[in-house]
């Protein structure tokens, strides 16, 4: 059905005629799915014609992964050349497209990465080549580029890669990295709250913060180490097998995080110490336990909530890093705000400047909304 819906729509009815739904991918294979099946196009008829930018692009993304799904494998031929020149050894590598396979989709997306097609002359085993010209480029090497949410999320997916021991690497592999496909974005998203990491510049890159790197140095080597997440995936296998038992693998850990939390308290860095130190303590007006500052989920704005929520629910605003006035003690005048349509106005006071002491009206939506207008004396 959802093949036939896709013939029916214009950009994508060659590639729907060209699948094979005999074909069965890897994705098919309900033993490697934790959580749900991946996002595919339905069988509504689509009027792409009323999309935002935005939303066509991504569901031609999605229709075209699923095309995918229903294409050969890509083939190439690959040659590797190893020769000798001057007692210097250099490399020569080629490939050729032979079958396009499933990439014919990709490339008619226009994010057809191949690499550019080198086809090298046949050769054998101790044939000489004559030097017929020499070049030297001088190069600056680059950093590894900065984690966004979508490579990190692939890097915790495939977090056995880090890994050297064949054994732990193929766990962490058959067990899917760190975390689950439905909770790795979320584990990001908490990051983010806790002001661990925040996004900058316009591919958002993932940037740890000071406190974020203090606490890295301060934890012992293995509780950062992914063989760490193998060693528990190994015991819990040996649990669902009957071969170890769950109560002393309990037992086990909580002697381990007491030894851990010890060396932590022993052995903090001097920077985690001072970050520490520097945090300014802020404690909730109602309950008087501490209160800290989190990134606002539907913006870009910051609040500040109480530790000791869900039992205190308290919240405040924002206000240049420090806890602003509750939003409780602010008068509000009933009306709606005219520019965002969203929040509501509330009479609030300058608190700095030529009008400071004056009263004016603002929208609860701020700082996403910064509607204001004071009022008159």
């Amino acid at each position: 059905m959802i093949i036939r819906s896709l013939d029916q729509q214009g950009q994508y009815g060659e590639l729907a005629k060209n699948s094979d739904t005999t074909i069965k991918s890897k994705c098919w294979n309900d033993n490697k799915i934790s959580a749900h099946h991946a996002i595919i196009p339905t069988s509504v008829n689509i009027n792409i014609g009323v999309m935002s930018d935005e939303e066509r692009l991504l569901y031609d993304l999605i229709c075209r992964r699923y095309l995918m799904q229903f294409y050969p494998a890509q083939e190439s031929d690959q040659t590797h050349i190893v020769f000798d020149a001057n007692n210097s050894t250099f490399v020569a590598n080629g490939r050729v497209n032979r079958i396009k396979g499933w990439k014919i989709v990709e490339k008619q997306q226009g994010t057809d990465n191949d690499k550019i097609e080198v086809e090298m002359p046949a050769l054998s085993k101790g044939d000489s080549l004559i030097v017929v010209n020499t070049e030297i480029e001088q190069k600056i090497t680059k950093p590894p580029a900065h984690y966004t949410e979508g490579t990190l999320i692939d890097a915790m997916e495939n977090i056995g890669n880090q890994v050297d021991d064949p054994t732990f690497k193929k766990l962490l592999k058959e067990t899917s990295g760190i975390g689950e496909e439905a909770t790795r974005a979320a584990i990001i998203v908490t990051l983010l709250k806790r002001g661990f990491i925040n996004k900058q510049g316009k591919n958002k890159n993932l940037i740890s913060s000071t406190n974020a790197r203090a606490l890295i140095d301060a934890l012992p080597e293995p509780i950062k180490s992914p063989l760490m997440t193998a060693i528990w995936e190994q015991a819990l296998d040996d649990i669902a097998n009957g071969e170890r038992d769950a109560v002393q693998f309990i037992k086990d850990q909580e002697k381990a995080v007491t030894h851990l939390v010890k060396q932590v308290k022993q052995r903090a860095p001097k920077s985690f110490i001072d970050v520490s130190k520097a945090t300014p303590s802020y404690h909730c007006p109602e309950c008087k336990q501490p209160l800290f500052r989190r990134k606002a989920n539907n913006g870009p704005g910051f609040f500040w909530g109480c530790s000791g929520y869900p039992e205190c629910k308290t919240v405040l605003p924002d206000n240049k890093g420090k806890p602003g006035e509750s939003r409780k003690n602010q008068k509000t005048t009933g009306k709606g705000c005219p520019e965002c349509g969203e929040g509501k106005l509330i009479e609030r006071l300058v608190k700095n400047g030529k009008n400071q002491g004056k009263k004016f009206i603002g929208c609860t939506q701020y700082p996403e909304c910064k509607f204001t207008e004071l009022l008159s004396d």
